[in-house]
């Protein structure tokens, strides 16, 4: 699949969006970057690539939101990216196939910081990380 640029990357900024709020918790210093747009559109353009599956995924804002779980992956992630505490990523293809090794094999090769349990891959966009729901899920 070739990459169309028209579609919307890391840094984007949805119409109408007023991310004020988000600035200020971002700007106070409680939370340090481990990823950047290079590394989320890296793992965003792999995927959009994949024909036969798309994993799902949810995402926790540095607000607090945690979002459903989704299996869109052009125009629901959670833009710009820089506000994302985690992004957990399903393994689960089928009742009968994990996709663990696979993913993960793309998380470490992208550089991310994360964590694996069981069927979800937990990338950590700030830290502190944050463990909310991880064990559980």
């Amino acid at each position: 699949m070739a990459e169309n640029t028209n579609l919307p990357m890391a840094d984007a900024v949805l119409a109408g969006s007023n991310n004020r709020e988000l600035d200020i918790i971002l700007q106070s210093g409680k939370y340090a970057g481990l990823a950047n747009n290079t590394k989320w559109n890296a793992l965003i353009s792999e995927i959009r690539s994949w024909e036969d599956w798309r994993p799902s995924y949810r995402t926790k804002c540095i607000n607090g939101y945690i979002s459903d779980w989704d299996v869109e992956w052009f125009y629901h992630l959670p833009f710009p990216f820089k506000y994302t505490l985690w992004f957990d990523i399903s393994c689960q293809k089928s009742h009968e196939e994990n996709k663990s090794n696979e993913l993960q094999l793309l998380v470490k090769t992208i550089g991310f910081d994360y964590k694996i349990n069981q069927d979800l891959i937990r990338i950590f966009g700030c830290a502190p990380r944050d463990f909310e729901g991880f064990n559980n899920s």
